[in-house]
């Protein structure tokens, strides 16, 4: 197994430009007064971050009932079935699509500088307890616009790719009341396994890893939303998943 797999287009322009216009619907649809009679681009548009940023100033529940929304839409969960992402995540974990259970699909929004939901070095299977070892689940990361190190895209540390969250990780205590729960790697672990990688992406590009992998976001620090899909799969005939 690789430490991380970079895969270009595993998603087609087509089928984010579904995405986007989806996003546009929901957000018109539960904010009117902010996006109804506006016209936006792609993922990359200006006007569209800046549309954002004022909601979550001035009306914080709309932005975060749209970021809900969008978690539970098939236009999203779809996603995790597609035959082209199922097909790389089976010869990835070198087991047959069968064995997935596909943990959830999710869709990520990131404004320019707001690190209130910003996570420090952490593993996805800290949060998603199925499988013990990290061997035994997949990431799949996928950004929709083009990402670089102006506008926070993924640092990872490649090396950690197969560490088990059950000892390198622990649970600390939330900053305010709309920060997110956060379960960070452990320092002793940031040490041994310290060799950073700031991944430059194209937009429907993949980069894929095990869910042990240590990792975090950078800063957005451009003048546009950072926009992400993660499709999360497991394996239910390991050893090591746990029954709920």
């Amino acid at each position: 197994m690789k430490k991380f797999l970079i895969v270009k287009s595993i998603i087609r322009k087509k089928e984010s430009t579904e995405i986007f216009n989806h996003f546009i619907n929901v957000c018109k649809h539960i904010a009117p007064r902010v996006f109804k009679e506006k016209k936006y681009s792609n993922f990359s548009d200006k006007k569209l971050c800046i549309d954002l940023i004022k909601l979550k100033k001035n009306n914080r529940k709309a932005l975060s009932n749209i970021y809900n929304t969008m978690q539970i839409s098939n236009e999203i969960l779809k996603l995790g079935y597609k035959k082209k992402i199922q097909d790389i995540a089976s010869k990835y974990l070198k087991i047959k699509k069968e064995n997935f259970a596909l943990r959830n699909t999710q869709f990520r929004i990131d404004l320019p500088f707001d690190n209130e939901n910003t996570y420090g070095w952490h593993q996805d299977n800290a949060y998603y307890r199925y499988n013990i070892k990290a061997k035994n689940s997949i990431v799949l990361w996928i950004p929709l616009i083009n990402v670089n190190k102006e506008n926070g895209t993924l640092i990872i540390m490649p090396n950690s790719y197969n560490c088990d969250s059950s000892f390198s990780s622990k649970k600390i205590i939330k900053k305010t009341k709309f920060s997110s729960e956060q379960i960070l790697v452990k320092k002793q672990y940031l040490k041994k396994f310290g060799k950073e990688l700031s991944v430059a992406l194209n937009k429907n590009d993949a980069l894929i890893s095990t869910a042990g992998i240590f990792h975090k976001s950078g800063i957005n620090k451009s003048n546009i939303c950072r926009f992400t899909l993660i499709v999360r799969f497991n394996n239910i005939f390991s050893d090591d998943f746990i029954y709920a």
